[in-house]
């Protein structure tokens, strides 16, 4: 199976380097020209390249070459599928640069375990003058943190959007007192092709309170949230009669936020999102859409927008518009 990927691996990497030269292949890639801007998928791959350097040369050390091949083939290699296949679905070139760089890591971090295959691409198909075992071990490169948020963010809404689009699920049907009369049968369900995106960019000021709450919580006790948080947090609570207007489901909305904090870090206190939601989904709009199959596309609205503004759908929930927070748009497809 290796051998395959690796001979699979060559004829691509021969494939790149064509397109860089103007030369077309059997997947028709075109490039984005060496020096143009990087755009966000770009960044992530370039992070996700970092990461996979720094976690080989640890394992190499280590002499855990089982975990060091797991690094540098299988989780880079997937990491450039995924580059790819967001690419083909958006509908974009890849860009030349970013491409370059993962040959040359790849072969690079890959080398002292397949030496030969490795050899060959760095003197015979990237024409390198010196062998590969001369070769410096890749550097990582400076990139933003708020990428990888940007990234989570865009997968997230994803698997939410596809959740809220999918088929409803079915209900059990009650059994009929006798003398009752039919209850009425329920719409068939219709595959949306098309959707209406509703994006909020500010909290409602209760929770933009609550997140300041929690902030001095955190930064009180060594930037983290011990297992007494909650316990804290309720006589500050009791001193605000906006917080106390929200009754029990504040402690809800509390608890999760801090194990948003857990998986996202600090950014989740932050009362705005560190990145222009509504660019970010312009940016991978195409990409998002052809995910979701919407062949007629989505359209991006502010929940504040006046009522003539907002399209709506007849029969969506009333409160969908309105449950729109930062970094959580709501959608409503349908099929025109």
């Amino acid at each position: 199976m290796a051998i395959l990927r690796l001979t699979q691996d060559l004829a691509w990497i021969e494939e790149v380097l064509n397109a860089g030269k103007g030369i077309k292949g059997l997947n028709d890639i075109e490039l984005r020209k060496s020096g143009t801007p990087l755009t966000t998928m770009d960044k992530f791959f370039h992070t996700k390249m970092n990461e996979y350097i720094v976690d080989s040369d640890q394992y190499y050390s280590r002499q855990q070459f089982k975990n060091a091949l797991k690094a540098c083939f299988y989780e880079m290699g997937n990491a450039r599928n995924q580059y790819v296949n967001y690419h083909k679905l958006a509908n974009l070139s890849m860009h030349e640069d970013v491409l370059k760089r993962f040959i040359d890591v790849y072969a690079i971090m890959l080398s002292p375990i397949c030496s030969h295959w490795c050899e060959y691409v760095w003197m015979d198909v990237l024409g390198n003058t010196t062998s590969i075992t001369k070769a410096l071990w890749p550097e990582t490169m400076e990139m933003d943190i708020v990428v990888t948020q940007i990234q989570k963010y865009v997968m997230d809404t994803i698997d939410s959007f596809r959740k809220s689009l999918a088929p409803p699920k079915k209900k059990k049907k009650k059994k009929k007192k006798k003398g009752g009369a039919d209850a009425a049968p329920e719409n068939p369900y219709v595959k949306p092709t098309q959707a209406y995106v509703y994006v909020g960019l500010t909290y409602a000021p209760w929770r933009i309170e609550l997140l300041e709450l929690l902030t001095n919580i955190y930064k009180d006790n060594d930037q983290s949230f011990p297992k007494t948080s909650i316990k804290q947090l309720m006589p500050m609570v009791q001193k605000s009669e906006q917080l106390k207007a929200e009754g029990k489901m504040l402690m809800k909305v509390a608890a999760f936020i801090i194990n948003e904090v857990k998986v996202v870090g600090p950014n989740a206190l932050l009362p705005k999102l560190p990145f222009d939601e509504i660019e970010i989904l312009k940016e991978n709009k195409q990409y998002m859409e052809k995910s979701l199959e919407l062949k007629n596309g989505f359209e991006i609205f502010l929940n504040t927008a006046s009522e003539d503004e907002l399209k709506k759908v007849e029969g969506m929930k009333s409160d969908l518009i309105e449950n729109a927070l930062p970094g959580k748009p709501t959608i409503v497809g349908f099929a025109p």
